[in-house]
């Protein structure tokens, strides 16, 4: 059995229900130390995610789970002296697993306190943030057995709840962070810290349910304090799964609301540089268009002039109308007109525009597999696509270069993407630059709308590469992007093959070949009824039709 805790910890000096707690807990990585660093115990978790078994970790100083540069810094030592001094150290950042890998990683560390508020050691929680597992966690129920190092958690909210919902444990951390004091909330539903419009739409329940048939249910939401005030918080429900104890649930809540404020003051600079971007770039194009325009309402002006300035016009609005067909891509808003495309066809036919694109000084290169299959896209969007991503790798190679693309059949395994042990093949084309690349927290955002990588000064709108991801998932397919700083950037879009039975559906759209338009005259004697709010819109479309012989009758509404 184990001692109670005393001037110096050891592996054997602990309570019996810590021992049991660090049994349990499999998605977080717990780990005990001295104050010097030295490992004295190691969770099961900790051994799933770092892949040391707990005989080999114990015992040695905490800085071999650190990546070489993080240690160069002095790191594993200054986030031990910050826990010390300001009782608590924490941060994302890269670990080392035992088999060479990396993962990023959300860290904090507290030291463990007596009753006088001596520190006796510290303990370190780790939680892999690179993938969402399921949950595999198995908490004891009683608070005798966690309370040890919950006590020392500051901004967590860590408590129990039974199959009706109803709190049955509440410690201390769990009351800094909310205010109730344990015999206030005892009993209580634990809907009493949600919001008024979370409780009346069921969120509560949902999370339990939730919890109960995926084994855990997380989200971020607001809740309640006591006083009445909201703290944005970042959450977990798990089942206990411990022998005896099925029904009832553990709720862990971090408090979120500085993170929220500043992503969305992140997000709000962003949409004003982009509204600032967009204003600026409609704003030059009216001013063409009107000004041209002003200039073809002077009867005296010669014919030669006129065809000139109209085509400035059309210029103009065709840029203003791209522009709009890409302010509706991120959206997901823009009418989309698929068929059946072949890429490498698209490739060829673009090569030129790419190598005048890209300009002198970066090399261009194709690898295109012969026995690729068609795709049902819009073709356009995807010359889009490809033009973007062209651009994007240009800017990304100030001093030269090298851009290649490739393109892959590739036969899914059985039942990987259908169902019945069907296989689903798609279309792998890899766009890749020898560029400066990317570190990992700017590759994490470039799909975000508004986000750009260019000097603000540059009045960017950010839309090329979110744009870019927008048409592909409305084309039913996937975009990933790998990057290594100075080492250049891949991006890999995956395209579901054309099924037989849809290429039987297209019809003339599925070889690229569109309806001739109707010949002015052709439709004489038909009568169209024009339904259009927009009376500059209405006017223009029932002027097109009438000058293709249809009669018309317009409506302004239904």
């Amino acid at each position: 059995m184990y001692g109670n805790p005393s001037d110096s910890l050891s592996s054997g000096g602990l309570p019996d229900a810590f021992a049991l707690l660090m049994r349990s807990i499999e998605d977080y990585a717990i780990i005990i130390m001295d104050k010097q660093g030295q490992i004295l115990d190691w969770n099961s978790g900790a051994a799933l995610i770092f892949g040391y078994a707990r005989e080999e970790a114990l015992g040695r100083n905490t800085a071999f789970l650190f990546i070489p540069e993080e240690i160069d810094k002095g790191l594993p030592q200054s986030e031990i002296e910050t826990a010390l001094s300001t009782g608590k150290g924490d941060g994302e950042r890269f670990y080392a697993r035992k088999d060479g890998t990396r993962f990023w990683g959300s860290g904090v560390m507290y030291p463990l306190l007596r009753e006088d508020g001596t520190a006796i050691g510290l303990v370190k929680i780790v939680r892999d943030l690179s993938t969402l597992r399921d949950a595999r966690e198995a908490l004891l129920e009683s608070e005798t057995k966690y309370e040890f190092i919950l006590e020392n958690l500051k901004d967590h909210a860590i408590f129990l709840i039974n199959a009706e919902g109803l709190i049955i444990s509440w410690n201390k951390g769990t009351e800094r962070v909310f205010g109730y004091k344990e015999e206030e909330v005892i009993g209580q539903p634990f809907s009493k810290i949600f919001t008024e419009e979370d409780v009346k739409a069921g969120i509560p329940g949902q999370e339990l349910i939730i919890a109960l048939t995926k084994g855990k249910a997380e989200d971020e939401r607001w809740h309640l304090r006591k006083d009445g005030s909201r703290f944005w918080a970042s959450g977990a429900v798990v089942p206990i799964k411990a022998e005896k104890q099925t029904g009832r649930f553990i709720k862990v809540l971090r408090d979120a609301t500085e993170r929220k404020r500043i992503e969305d003051a992140d997000r709000m600079e962003s949409m004003g540089r982009m509204a600032g971007g967009v204003a600026h770039d409609f704003n030059n194009l009216l001013t063409s268009i009107l000004g041209y325009c002003e200039l073809l309402s002077d009867t005296g002006s010669p014919e030669a002039a006129k065809r000139e300035w109209l085509d400035e016009v059309l210029k103009a609005a065709n840029r203003a109308s791209a522009l709009t067909r890409d302010l509706l891509a991120f959206t997901s808003k823009q009418v989309m007109v698929p068929g059946a495309v072949d890429i490498n066809e698209i490739i060829r036919k673009m090569d030129g525009l790419f190598r005048m694109t890209l300009g002198e000084g970066i090399g261009f290169s194709t690898s295109l597999d012969p026995k690729l299959q068609k795709t049902h896209l819009d073709r356009n969007q995807f010359q889009q696509v490809l033009l973007n991503l062209t651009l994007n790798a240009k800017e990304a190679m100030p001093r030269g270069g090298e851009v290649s693309i490739t393109t892959v059949h590739v036969d899914a395994g059985p039942g990987e993407a259908g169902t019945q042990g069907e296989t689903s093949p798609y279309v792998s084309l890899v766009f890749k630059d020898s560029g400066k690349g990317m570190d990992a927290e700017t590759t994490a955002h470039v799909f975000e709308p508004f986000f750009s990588t260019k000097p603000k000064t540059v009045g960017s709108v950010g839309l090329g590469l979110s744009t870019t991801y927008g048409i592909i998932q409305q084309s039913g397919g996937t975009i990933a992007v790998t990057s290594v700083p100075d080492s250049g950037t891949e991006f890999e879009i995956h395209l579901p093959v054309l099924r037989e039975e849809t290429l039987g559906n297209l019809g003339d759209t599925a070889s690229g070949r569109e309806s001739p338009p109707m010949a002015a005259g052709e439709a004489a004697g038909e009568t169209i009824l024009l339904v259009e709010d927009e009376t500059g819109v209405r006017k223009l479309a029932a002027a097109v039709l009438r000058r293709s012989g249809y009669s018309i009758m317009e409506a302004a509404d239904g």
